[in-house]
Order: C-alpha cells, then sequence, then structure tokens
C-alpha cells in the first residue's frame, strides 16, 4: 500500500497507520524477549506483506489483534521454546534469566 498516497493525516492514513500500529504492537507483546524469534523475521519482507494483508480499509481491527508467527517465513529458524524469569528483592536487586529448549 501506498501510504503516501493517502494523504498525510487524511482519514484514511490515519485508519492505515493505526491499524498497522495494532499488529506491531501485537507482535511486540508475544515476541518481545523471544530469543525464538529473531528481530530479522518479524522485520522481514515476506512478513510484513502478511501482516499488512491483514488491515481493512472498511473496517478496524479489534483493539488487541493476535500476534503474527514470523517463523512460518524464516529459511530456518530455531525451534524450540524459551522462557524467561525475573526476580526483584526488596532492596531493589533484579536478576533475570532466559532458556532456550
Amino acid at each position: 500500500m501506498d501510504v503516501r498516497a493517502l494523504g498525510h493525516n487524511s482519514a484514511r492514513y490515519i485508519h492505515v497507520v493505526t491499524e498497522a500500529l495494532k499488529l506491531a504492537f501485537a507482535d511486540r507483546e508475544r515476541h518481545y524477549g523471544d530469543a525464538v524469534v529473531p528481530v530479522a523475521e518479524l522485520l522481514a519482507p515476506a512478513y510484513a506483506r502478511e501482516r499488512a494483508a491483514q488491515i481493512r480499509m472498511d473496517r478496524a481491527a479489534p483493539a488487541s489483534p493476535s500476534p503474527g508467527d514470523p517463523r512460518r517465513h524464516a529459511a530456518s529458524s530455531p525451534g524450540g521454546a524459551s522462557a524467561c524469569q525475573t526476580s526483584i528483592e526488596a532492596y531493589c536487586m533484579v536478576v533475570s534469566s532466559v532458556a532456550q529448549a
């Protein structure tokens, strides 16, 4: 989609930008800090096209759309799962660890 052709701050422009942000935030909430999904996969052109195709011009998506799965577009993605544990004690000392299966 040519966002410039929509006209800066037009209703259609604001709609597209808002919907794109919803999708990006959904992905961020799901994949942020996930060692299994590298940033390169989230930024891959094929994945961006897939997510952009979900933007409908005739209606807004729910406030919290479902996150996507950028691993489907990766040539080789590591399998497994990851987990993060963070602990904060009374004196604000923080320990955080990430494990990948």
